[in-house]
């Protein structure tokens, strides 16, 4: 009897760990969803900085405070700074060339 209480709590245990693990990975999976530009462990450093600068234009463009203050500091009507913005979210990024670092030759 002893025995058998053991492997079902030992059976109900892992349950829980696989249970665990699994909902775990769900949430992980909502979040990524939520939030896109984050990234993951593949994203470059360029994309994660495309992601960054894009998301900076929305919040700019999303807040009318922050849009007033940009369109003063820049001496522009407020909504020509907005589409100004708009259109910058939407053109490409250009990525920079990779520079091949010099190799250095020694002289036999």
């Amino acid at each position: 009897m002893v025995f058998y209480d053991l492997v079902l709590m030992l059976h109900e245990k892992l349950t829980h760990e696989k249970a665990d693990k699994l909902r775990a990975q769900q949430q992980l999976e909502q979040l990524k969803a939520r939030h896109v530009g984050t990234g993951d462990g593949d994203t470059t450093k360029f994309e994660f900085a495309s992601n960054v600068l894009r998301d900076t234009y929305a919040s700019m463009i999303g807040h009318p405070s922050l849009l007033r203050y940009t369109a003063l500091a820049m001496g522009e009507p407020r909504e020509k700074v907005r589409n100004m913005l708009i259109e910058k979210m939407a053109a490409p990024l250009v990525k920079p060339a990779t520079e091949e670092k010099p190799t250095v030759q020694e002289d036999d």
